[in-house]
Formats: structure tokens, C-alpha cells, sequence
């Protein structure tokens, strides 16, 4: 046989679980590529899931790991679109094939993609209409932006206005600014936007800089994090993180700003003398390790891009967010000590059938 799924041989696409075939009929040109890879006489595949056989289609056809629906509008990586499970993903091949026109197809398909986290690329424009708003839009910043980075700013894009920017809308041009200032990616621009909204409901976001000047230089030593191989089980990341830690290693944050946003947030510095930026950082650090390290109770979420993936661990009144990355990098994303004051919007997720999707 040519083609050989976890093991198996596989003789016609009808072996392929319905979940896969629909997965890849999602993919232009998946389906006419299965039955050539099946019969094919000069090639031989050996995949070790399905979920590595849809990325692998998707990637070797068309040199990139997201599809695009052009009907719904959606841009998304394969691996993600199986985790919507059977059912839901009926709903976005009806949509994809015969439209949204219909008003009960288009309100199952709107429901599907709230609950899976799933943003079109017509919502995305409501990115650039708020930078422009903010007068930041011209920034290079935002010159050439990945899904990821688009995403993460229609998150911050989504997040409930606060009393401080409703009332005072130069506030949010001025923290726009900071960021544009201190950042050097649209990720970091989310930061440090976030970063300065939280000192100035504290009347503090005169001393912003000063603030941000003494907490980087202690923030370098939290930016250590392990690496895994491919996209690991959510068990084999928490594994992950109890071997780091075996070794006396912290696991620290995908980036700097990220980590200056979490203790301004999380922790009394900026209301104590900036000559305390270690001790608050360690406390904040140490608090967040012991809780990693006690909590067993994982809840996935794979992102649109189907490379990264957040694991959201609850106990008692805290909670943590690990996020794993495009490069299998794992890291601390969020530990908030008590989520009565902050909660956390990201919801759970069924994972693919691979063992091996988180």
C-alpha cells in the first residue's frame, strides 16, 4: 500500500475516519490527493494520525499550514477545524458548500465559531479600523502581521471597555502610544498597550515609564522556557514543566513585555517604591511555579492556527494559563492568585482524535 495511517494500511479513502475525510475535503484539493496517495505507485506515505495526514495535505499542496474557506471567510489551520468534532464541522462544510444565506445555517455557523474560538477574516477588519481610531494604524508595527498577532489584538480588540477609557477616550490613544513607543511587535504592542490602561486606573500612568525602566532589567532571568517536540498531549506538557522545575529551573514568559503586564496586574509593585521590582517579581514567580507544580487539572485549547495551544489550570481561587507556541516552546502565559478578581474567558476544548494534539 501507499499510504499507511498509525499503522494501518490504508486501501480507499473510506478508511479514513468521516471526521478526516470532511476535515480534508475542507482542504482544496485534499480529497483528490487521498485517492491519488492511495494508489499512487511511486510514493509511499506513512503518517502516524490522521491529524499529521490533513496538516501534511494542506501543507505540501499549497505551501501553507491554514486553509481558507473562501465562503465563510474563514482562515484556519486543519488540525484546529478537527477538534470542532464531527457535528460542528457538518455545519462549517453545509456553510462553506452552499452558503451563508440561509439564516439558520448562518446562525449555527456564527454559534460554532464563537464557541471555538474561530474569527473570520472580515471580522479581522475591525483590527485596523481600531488602530486607526487610535491613531497607531501607520505604525510599522503593523505592517506585515501574522494570524497569530492579528488574533491576539482582536482579542484585546474584544475586551469589555474600562470605566477609565469610557470616560476618557484619550486614555486610549495615549496607552496606544506608549505601546507603539515600547514595543516592537504587535504582541508587544498588546502588552504594553494593556500595561499602561492598568497603571493609569491606579493614577499612575505618569510614572509608566518609570515603572516599566525598573521592572525589565529584573524580568530577564523569567524568560527561561523548555522546548518539546511537535504538539504534545496536555499531560506531557504539565510532565514538562515538572522536569524543568527538577532541574532548579523556573518556567518563565514567551516574552518581556508579557511578563512586566502579568506583575503590574497581579501584584502591589506599582503601589511600593520601584527599588522593590525583585522582590515583587520573585514573590509573584515563586506563588506561580508552586502552583503549577500542585495542580493537576488541565484544560486544553488548541488556537485558529493549529500550531499553538493554551492549557488552562484551575484550583481552588487561583488559576494558571500555560500557552505552548508555534515552535513547541512552552511558557507561562497568565497565573492569576485569585480568579474571583480576574477571570479568565477561554474556554475548553475536545481534542482531535491524535493522541498527540493537545
Amino acid at each position: 500500500m501507499s499510504l499507511i495511517v498509525a499503522g494501518r494500511n490504508i486501501p480507499q479513502a473510506s478508511a479514513i475516519s468521516e471526521l478526516g475525510r470532511l476535515c480534508l475535503s475542507l482542504v482544496d484539493g485534499g480529497l483528490q490527493w487521498l485517492d491519488w496517495a492511495i494508489h499512487s505507485n511511486t510514493v509511499r506515505y506513512n503518517m502516524p494520525d490522521e491529524t499529521q495526514l490533513v496538516a501534511n495535505a494542506q501543507q505540501g499542496l499549497h505551501g501553507t499550514p491554514l486553509t481558507l474557506l473562501p465562503v465563510t471567510g474563514l482562515s484556519a489551520s486543519p488540525v484546529k477545524l478537527m477538534t470542532l468534532g464531527l457535528a460542528d464541522l457538518r455545519v462549517l462544510a453545509e456553510a462553506e458548500t452552499q452558503g451563508t444565506s440561509d439564516g439558520v445555517v448562518d446562525a449555527r455557523l456564527n454559534r460554532i465559531l464563537a464557541q471555538h474560538q474561530l474569527v473570520r477574516q472580515q471580522d479581522l477588519h475591525a483590527v485596523q479600523a481600531w488602530l486607526t481610531q487610535l491613531g497607531v494604524s501607520n505604525a510599522p508595527h503593523f505592517g506585515s502581521m501574522s494570524l497569530p498577532e492579528a488574533l491576539c489584538l482582536y482579542q484585546l480588540l474584544q475586551q469589555p471597555a474600562t470605566e477609565n477609557t469610557d470616560e476618557n477616550p484619550q486614555l486610549s490613544q495615549a496607552a496606544a502610544q506608549f505601546g507603539i513607543d515600547q514595543a516592537r511587535s504587535p504582541m508587544e504592542f498588546a502588552d504594553y498597550y494593556q500595561f499602561y490602561l492598568a497603571l493609569a486606573a491606579e493614577q499612575k500612568q505618569a510614572e509608566a515609564i518609570n515603572i516599566l525602566q525598573a521592572l525589565l532589567p529584573n524580568l530577564f532571568q523569567w524568560l527561561d522556557c523548555p522546548q518539546l517536540q511537535g504538539l504534545p498531549s496536555p499531560i506531557a506538557v504539565i510532565q514538562a514543566v515538572k522536569d524543568w522545575n527538577s532541574r532548579s529551573r523556573q518556567l518563565g514568559f514567551a516574552r518581556i513585555s508579557l511578563a512586566a503586564l502579568r506583575i503590574v496586574q497581579h501584584t502591589g509593585f506599582s503601589n511600593a517604591p520601584t527599588d522593590n521590582a525583585s522582590a515583587s517579581i520573585w514573590r509573584y514567580v515563586q506563588a506561580a511555579q508552586s502552583f503549577l507544580l500542585s495542580t493537576t487539572q488541565v484544560l486544553p485549547h488548541m488556537n485558529q492556527d493549529g500550531a499553538s495551544c493554551q492549557f488552562i489550570l484551575n484550583g481552588g481561587a487561583q488559576q494558571a494559563t500555560l500557552l505552548l507556541d508555534g515552535n513547541s516552546i512552552v511558557s507561562l502565559d497568565d497565573y492569576t492568585p485569585n480568579v474571583n478578581s480576574s477571570q479568565s474567558n477561554t474556554p475548553a476544548e475536545t481534542s482531535p482524535s491524535s493522541p498527540q494534539a493537545a
